[in-house]
């Protein structure tokens, strides 16, 4: 169906079309859906990965190169959601715009090429999206749960204890920013691993203390979570239905893992179907996975499709 055709059948019930735009350090994903009397109906989903936060570690600023494939990513997935008949567009902006000095910079760009304007969201309401929009869908009892969404720039804690309270927590490590630190080559040398996984585990001590109570459920998100979910399923194409509710162990994940990191470029992408803009950081993104599993000394876990997009989507529909 072309745009326009999409724009006109669309007409009758534009109102009740959302579309968000969750603009990542590694990744914009695009979520659209119509609202039903008690629920939503997901339309459309699309993702660029252009890579915004790109050498940020390293230089501190937001790279001419990356803005402009980030700006032309945008542009794209906002004329989608216009396709789509979408009434109402969110542009949610996370880690790397949060950080970055000359954010404000990109953020005006936008403005001036889209007339919209990108909402920069904190470290705990991330998380609180990610929690929301994690467990979206899930067939679980929603007490003494943690979820975690790892994305390029950092990763995102959510603890709903016994007694409903929800903690947040927001660390500053994520794929991106450990794969720019740490993996020096590919295939990834085992002492970088290694020294990549200390950090990581260090933080994970100093910053987020293992609860006393007992975890029932520990939930996963993320684009690392989500692709290396569909690679060791060995689909050929992504799909959400197969991936969303999944219940890995951790061994399964070691031993991908290890298959990921002794892999090069082109294995990755050919055996595992990774996609081949994930492939160079998606060793530091299950550095992280493999470290968090470790530190809470769990088994089994459960992957999400969801996530920040999904709980926006969530807040958008109660309005």
């Amino acid at each position: 169906m072309r745009t326009n055709d999409r724009i006109r059948n669309s007409e009758k019930r534009s109102n009740l079309r959302k579309a968000i735009l969750d603009i990542g350090t590694n990744s914009i994903l695009l979520l659209i859906a119509e609202k039903l009397q008690s629920d939503f109906k997901v339309i459309y989903q699309d993702k660029e990965e252009p890579r915004l936060g790109q050498d940020f570690t390293s230089i501190g600023h937001l790279i001419p190169q990356a803005k402009e494939r980030a700006a032309l990513a945008i542009s794209r997935l906002i004329e989608k959601a216009h396709g789509f008949g979408a009434d109402e567009i969110r542009l949610i902006g996370t880690k790397v715009l949060r950080d970055a000095p000359d954010a404000s910079e990109f953020i005006d760009d936008i403005r001036e090429k889209s007339g919209m304007e990108i909402e920069i969201i904190g470290g705990e309401k991330e998380a609180q999206y990610s929690f929301e929009g994690g467990l979206y869908g899930l067939d679980i009892e929603r007490r003494s749960i943690l979820a975690v969404d790892i994305g390029g720039g950092s990763t995102e804690f959510a603890y709903l204890a016994d007694d409903e309270r929800l903690k947040l927590k927001s660390l500053p490590i994520g794929c991106v920013y450990l794969s720019e630190k740490f993996i020096k080559s590919i295939p990834t040398d085992e002492r970088d691993y290694s020294s990549a996984s200390d950090h990581v585990i260090g933080i994970l001590k100093a910053e987020l203390p293992v609860p006393d109570a007992r975890i029932r459920h520990i939930i996963f998100t993320g684009g690392t979570v989500t692709s290396s979910a569909a690679a060791m399923l060995q689909l050929p194409k992504y799909d959400s239905r197969a991936v969303h509710g999944l219940r890995l162990s951790c061994d399964r994940l070691n031993r991908f893992a290890e298959l990921v990191r002794a892999a090069d470029l082109k294995k990755r992408h050919l055996i595992f179907h990774l996609n081949p803009q994930r492939t160079d950081i998606v060793v530091g993104g299950l550095i992280i996975w493999v470290s968090i599993m470790r530190q809470f000394a769990f088994d089994q876990m459960i992957i999400s499709d969801g996530g920040v997009r999904f709980g926006v989507l969530l807040e958008m529909m109660k309005a």
